[in-house]
């Protein structure tokens, strides 16, 4: 699964890629509450919780399914990630590359403005000047 921005993701639908497990605990040995098929719905994703005590290695989307109740589902889980960007949710390679862009507009240096807008000033400036030559040659 990519990775995503886990701020994109809170509120979004989580939707099984293959039979997926979701669990009613954390906790290592935590039981099976149900198993989601490819492309059902698990729930809404409400945050993403770390293991409790002897699993605390593992990372868990926390979900609430329309039944109401909250269930678990490891992130390393498959996933369907193309739903998730259907919905919204940003991978971090799109953060980083937002927040670089975010981060030179306000530093107001020219480089910002060389990037976002020189390649759309050359492209009119070439076709000024070709424009230009091509109606010389063709007044004479």
């Amino acid at each position: 699964m990519e990775q995503f921005y886990i701020g994109s993701l809170i509120g979004k639908t989580l939707f099984a890629a293959r039979k997926t497990e979701a669990y009613n605990s954390t906790v290592k040995g935590g039981k099976v509450a149900f198993i989601a098929e490819a492309g059902n719905s698990i729930g809404i994703i409400k945050g993403i919780v770390n293991g409790y005590q002897t699993n605390s290695g593992t990372q868990y989307f926390m979900v609430q399914h329309p039944n109401g109740k909250v269930y678990f589902v490891k992130t390393s889980a498959p996933i369907d990630s193309n739903s998730l960007k259907q919905q919204g949710a940003i991978t971090l390679a799109e953060k980083a590359k937002d927040d670089k862009k975010f981060s030179d507009k306000q530093e107001g240096g020219i480089s910002y403005y060389i990037s976002e807008y020189g390649p759309k000033l050359a492209l009119v400036t070439a076709a000024i000047i070709f424009g230009k030559t091509y109606i010389q040659a063709k007044l004479k």
